[in-house]
């Protein structure tokens, strides 16, 4: 398992390593509420990442972004280039019409996640992007990755012609074989800009 970043032509010339790599920085985290949001503010926090949460979700209301810093440290209101958009996925259902309705639900919920993202990009001059999807709840998560990819790419083009840059566009599957410590470690490297673009 690896967090891929999905090469885009360069906005301008990008260093591997960013001189804030390795500090304490912050990521908004947007999606609806899921399990996997608890192991992102543990996993997160515990290496130095403040994590903002904002409900795409419009039944929870238009609710701020709630943070959580790493122990020690007063939280801040100090808005973050990093979005990590969330998504989960859910054993498919037997029968053709409750197989019809789960991909509604799930273009319905795909529309909110865009909708919630290019909200939250216009409030900085750039942004990076991660898409994370948790498909631990299947047995085999390989039209995940595929799904992942594609929300990413939809995702970036979408903040792009809202006109902010992204200059960073990955996507990442914890799938039922994943180590979701080995998935913190990846997401808190990259969003302390530590993971390195692919050529």
């Amino acid at each position: 398992m690896t967090l891929v970043e999905i090469p885009t032509p360069p906005l301008f010339d990008r260093r591997t390593d960013s001189s804030r790599a390795g500090t304490t920085t912050n990521a908004l985290v947007i999606g609806r509420p899921i399990p996997l949001h608890q192991d992102l503010r543990s996993g997160l926090v515990d290496q130095g990442v403040e994590v903002a949460f904002r409900n795409s979700d419009p039944i929870g209301g238009d609710t701020p972004a709630t943070l959580s810093a790493p122990q020690g440290e007063p939280g801040s209101s100090m808005p973050t280039e990093t979005i990590i958009v969330t998504t989960e996925v859910v054993p498919t259902r037997n029968g053709i019409l409750s197989r019809w309705r789960d991909r509604a639900a799930k273009s319905e919920e795909n529309n909110r996640l865009a909708a919630a993202a290019v909200d939250a990009s216009s409030e900085y001059s750039t942004c990076r992007l991660l898409v994370l999807c948790d498909a631990r709840a299947v047995y085999r998560a390989g039209l995940e990755v595929h799904n992942a990819r594609r929300l990413a790419q939809r995702l970036k083009y979408e903040i792009e012609v809202d006109g902010t840059p992204v200059v960073s566009t990955s996507y990442l599957v914890v799938g039922t074989t994943s180590s979701l410590r080995v998935a913190m470690e990846a997401i808190a490297r990259w969003c302390r800009h530590e993971t390195a673009p692919i050529p």
